[in-house]
């Protein structure tokens, strides 16, 4: 039984429709470059004014590796989709007239190219599916990672400024008491 999922009815079958996917969901898009060329800022980002959590998440899904190891899966399951659409080039040994390889290509062209082909077809067409619905995941994943990984550095930051103000004032108290 499928059953439907709201906001999942839609073929993400592209990189670009896999980065709408994801910007609609939280505000921010992915690199869908074909090559990731090391570690880079999305473009209106800048690291001079303080980092705010839209822009951690900005960055995470902007560099993360597993993130584009999915990308390249994604364009993998593409090229699968292609070459299950095409039908098989013959062998060499076709060439030769002697040959019981004539017979079996003859009966089995009909059979690869009616019954073999469509069925490729569609499950390459479900496995590039699955990758696009894998890749929002992660990409979903990661956001909510990133968020996390903010929040803790954002707690860390307070900790460590009540800390230098407890240590000031016991600074005082003792100056006080002395």
């Amino acid at each position: 039984i499928l059953l439907s999922v709201p906001g999942m009815s839609q073929k993400k079958t592209q990189p670009a429709d896999v980065s709408k996917e994801v910007e609609s969901r939280t505000g921010h898009k992915i690199n869908t470059a074909t090559k990731a060329t090391g570690w880079v800022l999305p473009e209106g980002i800048s690291l001079d004014d303080g980092l705010t959590e839209d822009e951690a998440v900005a960055i995470a899904l902007w560099n993360n590796p597993a993130l584009q190891a999915e990308m390249a899966a994604m364009g993998l399951a593409r090229a699968d989709l292609i070459e299950a659409g095409q039908l098989r080039n013959p062998s060499l040994t076709l060439i030769f007239p002697f040959s019981a390889r004539i017979l079996e290509s003859v009966a089995n062209w009909p059979f690869e190219a009616l019954w073999q082909r469509p069925r490729r077809v569609a499950a390459a067409k479900l496995e590039l599916e699955r990758v696009g619905e894998s890749l929002v995941s992660r990409a979903l994943d990661l956001v909510r990672d990133a968020r996390l990984a903010y929040i803790d550095y954002a707690l860390a930051q307070r900790r460590a400024s009540v800390a230098a103000e407890a240590t000031r004032e016991r600074g005082e108290i003792a100056t006080i008491v002395n």
